[in-house]
């Protein structure tokens, strides 16, 4: 693929790598899925059980972060609401 990283200031991609050295990216691929009909190997149902993974935990973090938020409200409002 080629994929080749710039960096914007030498700080960036400190990873023990010579500087100016060219940083590339590598691809994965899982066939356990096993091969669609058209040749894929993205499995529909595990895709739509990450999704659904990925919203519960953002319904999780979302409900403890407005607790908290609530929380903090009520402090800084001397307890008045």
């Amino acid at each position: 693929m080629g994929v080749v990283m710039q960096r914007t200031n030498e700080a960036h991609l400190g990873l023990g790598n010579e500087a100016g050295a060219d940083i590339e990216g590598r691809t994965f691929q899982d066939i356990s899925a096993g091969m669609g009909n058209d040749g894929n190997y993205v499995s529909l149902d595990r895709e739509a059980a990450k999704v659904a993974s990925n919203q519960i935990r953002y319904d999780v973090v979302s409900a403890i972060v407005s607790a908290e938020l609530r929380g903090m409200h009520f402090a800084a409002t001397d307890a008045k609401g």
